[in-house]
């Protein structure tokens, strides 16, 4: 059984168990597939630059979990994403001052603003299908400038922070410090749009967990450290001793959890024959609309 980091949430006395499901993006390819990531050798782009963005993007990839990214050729590799086009840049915008008590602060932003152009293929077809993405974002940060002649104090204390007491040289360094922001953040948005076309949406649900028995202590604790398959193991050991349909709900939480989603549908169904709650029939119904997702997905 495939393992997830899971953590439990408290809310007043409840507890929630964060579930990871996936809906299908634009191209959802096979699951576990080795991809391939190049750029034309009529790209603008420098040999260092090209290198960096197939890095970069592979590491994107490999993150996510869905695909498998390495600089190696791999047999198993089935897809292939072509960068034809990849910019990014920041533009300034003008930036405002404010006094607030006697003490007076500059407020810098820039524009990030990234594009690409790129195609994804199987890498046994010929026929590509093309994609175009764009991010458009502001980055900003609002300093206090030193006030030289007014307070003496004051300059002693933003020397320290910013390593200067010149008004000059803190805008300087604020603006040199949001240029670097706004070119990383167009370039990681890019960076992410090309990775969300070819890897199925990641989805975050909270599902609360029945934890009114005393006995259901050691089931968290064993989710906690991590270990669905001894919750499920333990859960099963009580539904064995006493069918109780709060045990058959968490053993619905806890597949879901693993991604068990015909699994957990059938135990929310029989936690709700057994008890006719309506958390039970909600969470049942939830749990059938993702099965349909998932069930959609390229395993």
């Amino acid at each position: 059984m495939k393992k997830y980091f899971i953590l439990l949430f408290l809310f007043g006395c409840s507890t929630y168990v964060p579930v990871e499901y996936r809906s299908p993006g634009e191209y959802s390819a096979k699951k576990d597939s080795y991809i391939k990531i190049s750029i034309p050798k009529d790209s603008s782009l420098t040999s260092s630059q090209k290198l960096s963005l197939i890095e970069d993007l592979g590491r994107e990839i490999n993150y996510d979990g869905w695909l498998k990214y390495k600089k190696d050729k791999s047999p198993k590799e089935l897809y292939e994403i072509i960068i034809n086009q990849f910019d990014y840049r920041k533009e300034a915008i003008p930036s405002t001052t404010e006094t607030v008590d006697k003490r007076t602060y500059r407020t810098s932003s820039y524009r990030a603003i990234g594009s690409a152009n790129f195609s994804i293929k199987k890498t046994d077809e010929d026929t590509p299908v093309n994609f175009s993405v764009s991010s458009n974002t502001i980055v900003a940060s609002r300093v206090e400038l030193p006030d030289v002649l007014g307070a003496i104090g004051r300059v002693g204390v933003f020397s320290t922070l910013m390593g200067t007491n010149s008004e000059a040289d803190v805008i300087e360094k604020q603006d040199n410090a949001l240029s670097i922001q706004a070119l990383t953040e167009a370039r990681s948005r890019i960076l992410a749009a090309i990775k969300s076309k070819i890897t199925p949406v990641k989805n975050i649900v909270k599902i609360k967990f029945e934890d009114d028995h005393e006995d259901m202590d050691e089931v968290k604790k064993l989710i906690e450290a991590e270990d669905l398959t001894g919750a499920v193991i333990y859960l099963d050991y009580l539904n064995a001793k006493d069918r109780r349909s709060d045990v058959l709900y968490n053993l619905g939480v806890v597949y879901e959890a693993l991604n068990y989603f015909a699994e957990a549908c059938n135990f929310y169904k029989e936690a709700y024959e057994l008890n006719a709650k309506s958390m039970y029939v909600e969470e049942k119904t939830a749990c059938e609309s993702r099965l349909k997702q998932f069930s959609l997905l390229p395993f």
